[in-house]
């Protein structure tokens, strides 16, 4: 059982010890478990193995200029919006419906029917709420021209 928790702690640093990222200390004592944890050892050796396929791996390279026109591609930007009017249109839907629904059920009390609709209100207004501030700064966000 001890054996099974020291494994565990270990487990956790592999990856840094693997990517150069402990303190020494840390990776003299990762490298010392590994030496004697077949079990550990293989789990590094596998990631190892893992990590060397990933840098060998060959993507196109891609500059700053094609990804911004991939990017505001118009076309994509035309899509995008469609996709979102539909999403809130059908979302909207579904609420008027459901609303509907709730409303003409008889097997419920007026008192039922303010109370959830008064939760109902307050979520829809405090969303309205975000969303307002959201769009009324979306054109000073900071983080707008961020590149990731």
């Amino acid at each position: 059982m001890h054996q099974s928790n020291n494994c565990q702690q270990f487990s956790e640093l592999i990856t840094g010890y693997l990517d150069g990222e402990l303190t020494q200390q840390d990776s003299q004592r990762v490298s010392l478990h590994l030496q004697s944890c077949e079990t550990c050892k293989s789990s590094f050796e596998e990631l190892q193995a893992m990590q060397k396929l990933i840098k060998q791996s060959k993507y196109q390279n891609m500059d700053e200029s094609q990804l911004e026109h991939i990017v505001n591609d118009l076309t994509s930007k035309k899509l995008e919006l469609i996709s979102w009017v539909a999403i809130v249109s059908g979302f909207v839907f579904v609420l008027v419906l459901a609303g509907y629904e709730f409303w003409i059920d008889t097997s419920l009390s007026g008192f039922e029917k303010f109370t959830v609709g008064l939760l109902i209100a307050g979520g829809v207004g405090l969303f309205l709420s975000v969303l307002r501030q959201r769009l009324k700064n979306r054109k000073n966000d900071k983080y707008k021209g961020v590149k990731l």
